[in-house]
């Protein structure tokens, strides 16, 4: 069945995702973005919830100064709380994985503990972009850190930095929208919401194709969409919903970052970026006609032990299970903005193969050979570490 979606309605639910501001966990953005995304659904006709959690929010400002001006800075979250206002900060020039993970932050910040300073300042690469670090929500112990461009500290005669943070109580929570009917349990389509900044083609593009592909699906089998929030906290909505979910699905599509995303060509235009992915434990055939499904999306189908992102945490399910990540120039950074990162034409044609890939997920066979996924219940995987808030506790709701 020929599978056609509207890439310009997608890329207008990008840009009101992205309009709506930075998307961190716990904020009134956060909240804002969850009313927004279940107007969104109910339009389509499905009954929502929420699984609702408390966490502590870590709360903090900072400014920077190099040579007399100021610059585009981000405290490291959760690293330490406190006041720190000084001209002698510990300061180091990061090197990034993928042009996003920072591989020595750990040891950098090591570093910055035994030099005896009082706060720290860590430009992110060297090509001139803010790029924020996932984090933990967990205080680490260290000293005030904040992050600054990459660039920025080279051959700096003067830096200044002022900042501020606190952990304070905070709540979020995981929208849950069901729609269709069948007897058959749902195919389950997850996303999450929330990132660094006002992540259009890290979380946007993704939310629009989740919104469109279950609207579509629905109206053939059962969908449940479940949409998480605090994937930059080491995905701590995900890991919360599923400690308490009793929900049974027949699979598991988990729509990652970057889906439908790219960066500008010497045209500007934006082009999909290759660093794009797919993961999944069925086995061939069935993997190999998965694989020619998101093969035109430019979505290679991995086989590796590990996976990245939050379908990592719904693996061993008994269901089977396809996670989309990727990632992108402007990642994790502000100029993750939506007429710089993706295109209607862009959003369609991934959508289109996700969609089709995603029908043939919900008939596939199992990995147990269970013919009947209601029969089982979804876990949390016990080989992921679970490390939740200790300052103020985490708590459940709902």
């Amino acid at each position: 069945m020929a599978v056609e979606i509207d890439g310009h309605r997608c890329y207008r639910l990008v840009e009101e995702y992205a309009s709506l501001g930075m998307h961190r966990t716990g904020t009134a953005v956060d909240e804002v973005t969850r009313e927004w995304l279940v107007a969104q659904l109910k339009g389509c006709g499905a009954s929502i919830h929420s699984v609702d959690y408390e966490f502590g929010r870590f709360d903090a400002a900072a400014t920077v100064v190099i040579d007399g001006d100021p610059v585009e800075c981000l405290p490291l979250f959760y690293e330490a709380v406190g006041r720190a206002d000084t001209t002698d900060p510990y300061t180091e020039s990061l090197e990034l994985a993928a042009e996003v993970v920072a591989l020595d932050l750990d040891a950098a910040l090591g570093r910055a503990r035994a030099s005896g300073r009082t706060a720290t300042v860590l430009a992110t690469g060297s090509d001139g972009r803010l790029v924020a670090q996932n984090r933990a929500p967990d205080l680490a112990g260290g000293i005030p850190t904040v992050l600054v461009p990459g660039g920025v500290l080279d051959g700096a005669s003067s830096v200044e930095v002022r900042t501020s943070a606190r952990v304070v109580p905070g709540r979020s929570s995981t929208i849950v929208a069901t729609a269709g009917g069948g007897a058959q349990g749902p195919l389950v389509i997850t996303t999450p919401l929330t990132g660094w900044f006002c992540c259009a083609g890290e979380r946007g593009t993704g939310i629009a194709l989740t919104v469109e592909i279950a609207t579509m699906l629905a109206e053939e089998f059962p969908v449940t969409v479940v949409a998480t929030t605090g994937h930059e906290l080491e995905y701590l909505g995900a890991r919360e919903y599923l400690a308490v979910s009793d929900l049974r699905p027949r699979a598991v599509l988990h729509i990652g970052a970057s889906v439908a995303a790219g960066d500008p060509g010497d045209d500007g235009v934006p082009r999909l970026s290759p660093m794009r992915v797919a993961f999944s434990d069925l086995e061939s055939p069935a993997r190999d006609r998965l694989g020619g499904m998101l093969a035109p999306a430019g979505l290679g189908l991995l086989a590796i032990p590990r996976w990245g992102g939050e379908g990592e945490l719904w693996r061993g399910q008994g269901v089977p299970v396809l996670s989309l990540v990727g990632s992108f120039r402007r990642f994790h950074t502000p100029e993750d903005l939506t007429e710089l990162v993706t295109t209607p034409e862009a959003l369609a044609s991934v959508g289109s193969s996700i969609c089709e890939a995603a029908r043939y997920l919900a008939e596939a066979p199992h990995p147990d050979g269970d013919p009947d996924p209601r029969r089982q219940r979804l876990h949390l995987d016990d080989s992921i570490p679970v490390r939740f808030p200790q300052t103020p506790g985490t708590r459940r709701q709902g």
